[in-house]
């Protein structure tokens, strides 16, 4: 066998063999993506993968059609080559590609065997001693035999050239307009057929069965001519002219075809939140693979504008609270994306389960919160900590402790928040230093005049995390301040009550520091004081009356 048809051989069965289906599964309606999200969301999902997939598909099938192009090509050279070299005579391209489909059409109507003989039969009856070289009459023979369902075998020259007359003769053809087409799309091709005087339909059926017309495309990339021989396959995006002609050359016919390639992804956010009265501009901007593809022609739109409107650029402007789907929409390619919107009510204010709060470290707290007016949408509230040492929050309001101290726990809602103040002790087997009280057992309890300063330090850090976050600077404890709240919390447990003629913060039977801290901020009078920046230095002091009772004093300066 010629080391060219054996090439050739191996090529082309690599390329029929070439895979046409992705690995993976095709997803199913109705599959559930992920536990974790809505059932629309997954539903989202499913139909977005199973675009992935037919895309991948496409892609395949047009890879395995370019790979076979490419080996018909350098088939239809060496047939035109092996006729030369055995007669002088360089047959056209299209002679050349009648050939190979006549020897395609015997080789499935006969078989193997019959292919065999018929060829032999047709080669022994060709004028003297064959014009036809040994070598192409073998190649086509021994090409098609091995590639079983794809079996080709020579047919003469002779045998294709010779069109049947009659009285009714074609004249021209015409190849209606195919429009645009996508990558992966068929179109079969329709001709107008033009004839020398009008004739029964039967003698035209006759003239049309015995012409030989030859489909062919200057870009196959783009439309490659595939099963019957007048069927276009759409491949990669551009344009590419499908002529048809006549073997004689007598009878031709052109038209431009126009392939629009789909994009290997083409989406959009899958829900957005807008904010009636927000000045900032939400714009839908789609995200498409490769990053060069023209999206120029998306179309927008949305399903309720009383709730929401788009322009053509994918500008959203919201109307009123509500939800509705804004759609993006390529209309040649058929390809549209969802995006639901929900337009909210501006918040006015932020409330939480819990103004304060005591855990122990490695314990956990759960806040929730309330809108005004309510939002829909949660997931646009942000979480913080003012130190997440001691603890942390997560999306949800559920707040850990970590290590000592006290934490102010936000909820927020760009300028609108809500603050709960947690306090988070040591272990029960650890010693305690979070500022709580021990238990008083009599009067005058002068605890905290030894050295126990942890309960102080507590207080005055959470009176001074208030002050900060309202832009005040922190208090300084000042030792002759201390000594004359030493003094009113003696007078309050021995019943004089003596003024102690400076601005003073008071409180009763509280156990934590950040609890009197807060206590003191949610009444206006205390707030007040708390916040006055014209005060800048403070004394603290706690103390028990007969029955047990905390007092707890802030003098201020």
């Amino acid at each position: 066998m010629d080391s060219s048809w054996k090439n050739l051989q191996i090529r082309m069965e690599a390329a029929w063999n070439m895979r046409t289906t992705p690995k993976t599964k095709r997803p199913k309606t109705g599959d559930i993506i992920s536990s974790a999200h809505s059932l629309d969301w997954n539903k989202k999902k499913v139909r977005q993968l199973q675009q992935q997939w037919n895309d991948e598909v496409t892609k395949l099938v047009s890879d395995r059609n370019e790979a076979i192009s490419d080996v018909m090509v350098d088939i239809l050279t060496l047939i035109r080559m092996d006729i030369k070299s055995a007669s002088s005579v360089l047959i056209s391209h299209d002679a050349a590609k009648m050939l190979w489909e006549k020897a395609y059409e015997y080789g499935h109507a006969n078989g193997f065997t019959d292919g065999k003989r018929i060829a032999r039969q047709l080669i022994s009856k060709s004028s003297h001693k064959s014009q036809w070289p040994r070598a192409f009459c073998t190649g086509l023979f021994v090409l098609g035999g091995s590639m079983k369902k794809h079996i080709v075998f020579p047919f003469i020259l002779c045998m294709c050239m010779f069109l049947t007359s009659c009285g009714v003769k074609m004249t021209g053809v015409k190849i209606q307009n195919v429009g645009e087409l996508t990558t992966g799309d068929r179109q079969s091709l329709v001709l107008d057929y033009e004839f020398n005087h009008d004739g029964s339909d039967k003698e035209k059926e006759k003239v049309i069965d015995k012409t030989q017309l030859i489909f062919s495309s200057d870009n196959m990339s783009v439309a490659n001519i595939v099963g019957d021989g007048k069927t276009i396959l759409a491949g990669t995006g551009g344009t590419a002219t499908i002529t048809v002609r006549s073997l004689d050359g007598t009878i031709h016919d052109s038209i431009n075809v126009t392939v629009l390639a789909r994009p290997k992804e083409f989406s959009i956010p899958h829900e957005l939140t807008l904010t009636l009265g927000s000045e900032e501009v939400s714009t839908i901007t789609p995200t498409v693979q490769p990053e060069d593809f023209d999206y120029s022609g998306c179309e927008y739109s949305s399903s309720n504008e009383g709730v929401v409107t788009v322009d053509q650029d994918g500008n959203l402007t919201p109307v009123t609270a509500g939800t509705a789907s804004v759609y993006a929409k390529l209309p040649k390619l058929n390809i549209e994306r969802e995006c639901k919107v929900t337009v909210i009510a501006p918040i006015e204010k932020i409330t939480l389960s819990k103004s304060d709060a005591s855990i122990n470290a490695g314990e956990m707290v759960k806040l929730s919160c309330t809108t005004y007016p309510e939002t829909p949408d949660t997931s646009i509230l942000q979480w913080s900590t003012s130190d997440s040492s001691i603890a942390t929050v997560d999306a949800s309001g559920t707040v850990t402790g970590v290590g000592k101290g006290i934490a102010f726990i936000k909820v927020s809602y760009k300028d609108v928040y809500a603050v709960c103040a947690v306090s988070v002790n040591k272990k029960e087997s650890e010693t305690k230093t979070d500022g709580s009280l021990p238990q008083g057992s009599g009067a005058h309890n002068d605890w905290y005049r030894h050295g126990d300063s942890s309960t102080f330090d507590a207080l005055l850090k959470a009176v001074n995390k208030y002050r900060q976050d309202n832009g005040i600077p922190a208090l300084q404890k000042a030792s002759s301040l201390t000594a004359v709240a030493n003094q009113r919390a003696d007078s309050m447990v021995d019943g004089s009550n003596t003024a102690s003629g400076y601005k003073e913060l008071l409180a009763q039977n509280g156990r934590v520091a950040i609890d009197v801290a807060q206590a003191w901020y949610n009444t206006d009078y205390y707030r007040s004081l708390m916040l006055d920046s014209s005060v800048t230095t403070c004394g603290i002091a706690v103390d028990y009356d007969g029955d047990g009772c905390s007092m707890w004093v802030m003098i201020l300066s």
